[in-house]
């Protein structure tokens, strides 16, 4: 069960939610949140104007490791501690157990495989996500790209700033679904009419669109990739 969730804003101006439905997400309250669900992926929306896009982390132990390693942090009446991360990104962690959100929908984007960002300092950002119990399964900090997994499944893949021949908005969802199958979620994706923030051409060398980025009303980023 996933710990670490994306999180976006879902207002009347911005209507995330039926973002998402678009996607083919399952949108579930769970107590005081509203979830976009999949089988793969969840995000959780909030109605809060002040709310930003960032991360949510159900984690009683990173709450005592932000405050034990003096990291600038603001806690909450609730106990709820905000952190930002090394690459820029409001992380707020929670002190209680993440929530068993169970949905049988199937997201029309594919197969998920975590949370991408993008960060100037790569030695910061791994340092920062190590101390809470991330390691580096995939990449090297040399070569700019690393693959952290914590105990409980959740994936961190962090880019060096510059690397990426596209956009990248920070954070985003990362799906790989291969050579094949990326076509046809691409396809799948245009049918649905959810917008297509750039169509990418880079690494083709017939100059076609195999692989997209997506980005919620919110800000929130979504690589759709063939690897």
């Amino acid at each position: 069960m996933a710990n670490l969730f994306l999180s976006s804003t879902d207002t009347s101006q911005l209507n995330t939610a039926a973002y998402y439905i678009d996607l083919g997400f399952e949108i579930i309250k769970e107590k005081d949140r509203i979830w976009a669900a999949s089988k793969e992926v969840q995000i959780a929306l909030s109605s809060i104007p002040t709310d930003r896009k960032g991360l949510l982390y159900f984690n009683s132990e990173a709450i005592d490791l932000i405050k034990k390693n003096n990291v600038f942090y603001n806690e909450s009446e609730n106990g709820e501690i905000t952190v930002m991360t090394p690459a820029g990104i409001l992380m707020t962690i929670v002190n209680q157990e993440s929530p068993k959100l169970i949905s049988e929908k199937t997201s029309i984007l594919g197969n998920y495989m975590g949370i991408s960002i993008e960060t100037i300092n790569m030695n910061a950002s791994v340092g920062f996500w190590d101390n809470l119990g991330f390691t580096i399964g995939m990449g090297n900090v040399d070569q700019g790209w690393v693959s952290m997994t914590n105990n409980n499944g959740d994936i961190i893949s962090l880019m060096k700033y510059g690397m990426c021949p596209h956009q990248f908005f920070n954070p985003s969802m990362t799906f790989f679904n291969g050579k094949e199958k990326n076509p046809i979620v691409i396809n799948n994706i245009r049918e649905s009419n959810t917008p297509i923030a750039e169509e990418i051409t880079h690494f083709n060398e017939e100059g076609i669109v195999d692989n997209i980025v997506l980005k919620d009303p919110a800000g929130v980023g979504c690589f759709v990739f063939n690897d």
